[in-house]
């Protein structure tokens, strides 16, 4: 069974790349908003991964939590370096579904 050490290590590498490539005028900034959202969601996160592999919750059920805590996601680093709300909307959006994406290619 997959364990939530492995989860963040795919999930950093995946994030990585995924900055890399699409916020690249950005990326020290979205790394960094990635890791502050990431550090304050860990214990969630390693709770929910662990029941999903574990098969006692459904993915719908890890996005439906993750959305509910979209509020506790902050763009504060993207924003001071002048990344347009949109684009940090569409960072935000897109990071969900790589965590979401991460755990679902595990099981």
């Amino acid at each position: 069974m997959p364990n939530a050490q492995d989860f963040f290590q795919k999930l950093d590498y995946k994030t990585t790349d995924y900055i890399n490539q699409e916020f690249s005028d950005c990326k020290d900034a979205a790394s960094h908003d990635a890791q502050v959202f990431l550090n304050a969601m860990r214990t969630d996160l390693t709770n929910w991964t662990t029941l999903y592999f574990r098969g006692d919750m459904e993915e719908y059920e890890m996005e439906g939590l993750l959305r509910s805590n979209i509020q506790s996601f902050r763009t504060l680093e993207m924003a001071e370096v002048g990344v347009t709300a949109l684009r940090q909307k569409h960072f935000v959006q897109a990071y969900i579904g790589l965590i979401l994406d991460t755990a679902a290619r595990m099981v």
